[in-house]
């Protein structure tokens, strides 16, 4: 059997292992089929659901949901994912099936872009397979993706990003790629992976920047990656990012982030094994242990500390160690007025995360390519038979068995504990109603002395056609006060005037109504920059949607439809074209690409659609907002 041949059987071997490893960690998704799951994930539910009826079934795209707050403009969310290509499998399976399959396909996705990465950084199969497995079934996974955080599926994709980064500075036909990833992320609702990708990578610029050795690329090379990756994702991703800068104007989420974790603490995110229900709360820190658990064993632990020992000597290997020693200095959080968390917390989009401990990820993405290492230097070591020792010393049986038995002993017990963290919690009420009301309806409406972000919205609502004046949301966004609940018209006339009949659809509201004299027809629905009327004048209403209207009968409708939108499309489809050409015309472009006229071109193209990020959203600011409106809000 010639090589190729060999590399081919390895590798799908390899890939049939990891498909099982992921079945295996993940069973309880299918304990109960159409079960969903537990916590957040009703939030997640519930969002994929209440697209599925604006894609699925009106055929209109899912800027809107109404099924919560009172209505609240979803595309602008950070954590939507219905965007994802991966989204549509929702048309033929089902959102709960769908939702299922993504999360299984990311984390394939993470365990084989771990072992990709490992043996690019040069590790054996055997170290390879442990720093992937160990990696891709930490507890960080099991705790935050098994038990409600859909958003951080996106963190599987960290060592694609890192692999694609470390090939484009060596050839920049693997931009595109790494666009596409780092794009993919942002679509998967990454609302920290994306942030904490971009960091990721700053350190990896910082290293090739500052630690200057006679291998590393050129210094243009490298910014013309950094210049044209960013490029390429601006537009590219221009459908998520555009509106959540819109958004994040209007609704601008500063949140505290003052927990701090000690180093014994921090070995025992590591290490602990014995808490098995989510929503435990952790004395002395605000959050619950979900956001701590990051399970890997003492196993790979020790080998991860002999690994960045093993780097401190070594000549070329200490970025591994740095980057671990940097996440963990960030995972630890705010240590005073000038530790690096509490600095990073006040830079934009930095200071809406608020849980440092997230950052064991990254941390635990570096530490388990040093227990790789220490690994292979392990099996490296030189058998005790040859210095003396008799061929039967049980030293033999160490130097060559123990490196198996750590790999095995790690992996069934991070499968052990990520199937312990997520048993019985992927079994919540399936989303499709058994009796869908035949006019939307406010179903539940916060209390005054309640806070309105105090239940998620069930994942059924969305089929059932009911609405809720609760928000669970990752923005600071609050449903309008003025909402009225329970099964009533949701149009109702101000003055000497008649609703005569009204319906809506997800994206609209439509009312027939008469009035003697001029009034007002109120929509029960919460108003955001992007409603616009047919007829009348827009304004505001104890924060709902409302209209003013001359006396007379008319058809009045109202829609949600933000001026923004065209553009973050037309952008994502320019950034899809580009990255394509990129792709099939980089190897052509080799020696253009490597001049400096390139690198003034990619600047100028990054100056142009920065601009366009920081015009866009005032532009739409003043097409949204006429002059009256805003005297009246």
């Amino acid at each position: 059997m010639d090589r190729s041949r060999v590399r081919l059987v390895r590798t799908a071997a390899w890939i049939l292992a990891a498909c099982g490893l992921v079945l295996l960690g993940w069973s309880e998704l299918f304990a109960h089929p159409q079960g969903t799951g537990f916590g957040d994930y009703q939030f997640f539910h519930h969002s994929w659901e209440a697209a599925r009826v604006s894609w699925m079934v009106e055929g209109s795209p899912p800027l809107w949901n109404p099924f919560q707050c009172g209505g609240i403009p979803d595309w602008a969310d950070p954590q939507a994912q219905f965007f994802h290509p991966l989204f549509f499998l929702s048309g033929v399976i089902g959102t709960t099936l769908a939702l299922k399959t993504f999360l299984l396909l990311h984390a394939l996705a993470g365990l084989l872009g771990m072992y990709a990465l490992a043996r690019n950084d040069g590790l054996s199969r055997l170290s390879s397979a442990f720093a992937a497995s160990t990696w891709a079934t930490s507890g960080f996974f099991a705790w935050h993706c098994g038990t409600g955080h859909g958003n951080f599926i996106a963190f599987y994709l960290a060592p694609w990003v890192l692999f694609f980064w470390r090939r484009a500075v060596e050839d920049l036909r693997f931009v595109a790629a790494l666009a596409f990833v780092l794009s993919a992320v942002a679509f998967a609702g990454g609302a920290y992976a994306f942030p904490f990708f971009v960091l990721l990578l700053g350190f990896e610029l910082f290293t090739l920047l500052v630690g200057r050795r006679p291998e590393s690329p050129p210094r243009q090379r490298v910014l013309l990656t950094v210049i044209t990756t960013a490029v390429l994702v601006a537009c590219m991703a221009g459908l998520r990012l555009l509106p959540i800068v819109e958004y994040l104007a209007y609704f601008p989420r500063n949140v505290s982030g003052d927990d701090s974790l000690g180093p014994r603490e921090f070995l025992w995110m590591l290490t602990r094994d014995d808490i098995h229900e989510p929503g435990v709360p952790v004395a002395g820190h605000p959050w619950v242990w979900t956001e701590y658990g990051a399970y890997i064993g003492w196993p790979a632990v020790l080998l991860g500390a002999v690994g960045a020992v093993h780097a401190v000597v070594t000549p070329g290997r200490r970025k591994l160690l740095l980057g671990a020693l940097a996440f963990a200095v960030l995972t630890l959080g705010s240590g005073g007025p000038l530790s690096p968390w509490t600095l990073l917390h006040q830079l934009p989009v930095f200071d809406s995360l608020r849980v440092p401990s997230r950052f064991i990820v990254l941390f635990l993405l570096y530490f388990c390519l040093l227990a790789g290492r220490a690994l292979d230097a392990w099996r490296r070591t030189p058998s005790p038979g040859a210095g003396g020792f008799r061929h039967e010393s049980p030293f033999v049986w160490l130097r060559w068995a123990g490196p198996w038995f750590c790999v095995a002993w790690t992996v069934a017990h991070t499968v052990s504990h990520q199937r312990s963290v997520i048993d019985d919690t992927w079994n919540g009420r399936d989303v499709f109603a058994k009796y869908p009301s035949s006019e939307f309806f406010m179903a539940a409406m916060p209390r005054p002395w309640e806070p309105a972000s105090q239940y998620p919205a069930p994942a059924y609502f969305p089929s059932a056609n009911v609405g809720t004046g609760y928000c669970y949301t990752g923005m600071a966004y609050r449903p309008a006060p003025g909402l009225w609940g329970e099964r009533t018209p949701q149009v109702r006339a101000r003055g000497a005037g008649v609703v005569e009949s009204w319906g809506r659809d997800t994206q609209s509201l439509w009312a027939v109504v008469r009035f003697d004299s001029p009034g007002r027809a109120i929509f029960n629905t919460t108003y955001a920059p992007g409603w616009a009327t047919d007829t009348g004048t827009l304004t505001i209403d104890r924060g709902r949607v409302a209209v003013d209207l001359p006396a007379g009968r008319q058809r009045v409708r109202v829609a949600y439809a933000p001026a923004l939108f065209p553009f973050a499309l037309g952008l994502t489809c320019l950034g899809l074209v580009l990255c394509a050409i990129f792709a099939l015309r980089a190897s052509r472009w080799s020696k253009s690409l490597s001049s400096a006229r390139a690198l003034v071109a990619a600047t100028l193209a990054l100056a142009v659609v920065a601009w366009c990020y920081a015009r866009a959203p005032r532009w739409a600011f003043e097409r949204q907002h006429p002059a009256a409106l805003l005297s009246r809000s």
